[in-house]
């Protein structure tokens, strides 16, 4: 059994112990407040309310934006074969050191300089507009790091091959993402259960 079956096997596991959690947690929180227990039931009418309006997944917004550009990076280093076993291509390497100093000085500038326009009104770094993108800004740099490693190394050599650097950690880590999406649903819930009744 290769590595990517083992990471589908245990992928497979989590999903169903978190399902099942997910089931425990709102028959438990439904049978600790029919017992009197200062819990909020899952299926009270607020709850469900509650879970309409939230989705139960990814209720921060940063927090999921981290996630995904994560996902996005992890897929392009990947995909561009940095990760690859073996030797790596030391003229590649120095590409990707190269793209990175350059990117990050870029990024760098845009907050140090007095004028820069993505400062606040004030002249400030916070709060701005810069610090809203500025983990984008690396994501960005982390990508076009990674199509440089992958253009160098001849790992990559059409147009499509270098377009798939965009998708190709959504379809590596796909069955994470499950996990890490019901992991969060457990979390809310049990939070919302446990703690909104509390003044």
């Amino acid at each position: 059994m290769n590595s990517s079956d083992k990471e589908q096997r245990l992928a497979a596991a989590l999903v169903v112990a978190l399902m099942a959690v997910l089931v425990l947690v709102v028959l438990g929180s439904w049978g600790a407040a029919s017992l009197g227990f200062r819990v909020e039931s899952l299926l009270s009418d607020e709850a469900l309310r509650w879970s309409f309006r939230q989705t139960g997944v990814a209720t921060n917004a940063l927090r999921g934006q981290l996630l995904l550009m994560s996902v996005v990076v992890a897929g392009a280093f990947w995909r561009s074969g940095f990760f690859a076993g073996g030797r790596r291509s030391s003229s590649a390497c120095k590409a990707v050191a190269a793209t990175l100093f350059v990117g990050l000085a870029l990024v760098a500038l845009l907050a140090l300089l007095p004028a820069s326009p993505l400062r606040s009104a004030t002249g400030d770094l916070w709060p701005s507009p810069f610090l809203l993108g500025f983990l984008r800004a690396v994501a960005v740099v982390l990508l076009l790091s990674a199509a440089v490693y992958g253009g160098v190394s001849g790992r990559l050599r059409s147009w499509t091959d270098f377009v798939s650097l965009l998708y190709a950690g959504f379809q590596r880590f796909a069955p994470w993402l499950i996990v890490w999406f019901l992991f969060e649903m457990v979390v809310n819930l049990i939070r919302f259960s446990l703690f909104s009744l509390i003044p």
